[in-house]
């Protein structure tokens, strides 16, 4: 650059384009944007485990429910905590056909005498498994939930 010389032709002289530099610097804060919200989704849970997977659902009566996690992950243990207002007897819990087949039972645990614990598996990837739980007489308790790899 000589003494008599502004900048914008010096950037001439060397083939800079400004408005394409501009264009791409935009370009570049989008990604950037991008990228963090991405992160900051999967950090809540997004994409599994975190409290944007989780789920609680209710029976119409209000009477049962079930907290568990809407988005799972192929091979790994889940639990699914169910809760009832009244004491359970022990033979009162109840897995419909759509649930038994797309999650395999890993282990049952009563925490209280109204509260269970299911610990289970998903049995295919890419699914999307639709079902209910029924504890005691009460009403059945929708669940659905969507594996992923």
């Amino acid at each position: 650059m000589t003494p008599g010389q502004r900048p914008d032709e010096v950037g001439a002289l060397i083939g800079e384009d400004p408005r394409f530099q501009a264009r791409m610097w935009r370009i570049e804060r989008v990604a950037w944007v991008a990228m963090v919200l991405v992160i900051a989704s999967g950090l809540a849970g997004a994409f599994g485990n975190g409290w944007l997977a989780t789920q609680t659902a209710a029976s119409h009566s209000g009477e049962t429910l079930v907290a568990y996690d809407s988005l799972m992950r192929w091979s790994v243990e889940y639990e699914l905590h169910a809760k009832a207002r009244g004491d359970l007897p022990h033979q009162a819990v109840e897995l419909d056909a759509g649930l038994l087949e797309g999650l395999r039972i890993v282990d049952t645990q009563r925490l209280r005498a109204n509260e269970l614990v299911i610990r289970v598996t998903p049995r295919r990837r890419f699914d999307r498994i639709r079902g209910a739980i029924r504890l005691g007489g009460d009403e059945r308790v929708p669940i659905d939930v969507v594996v992923l790899p």
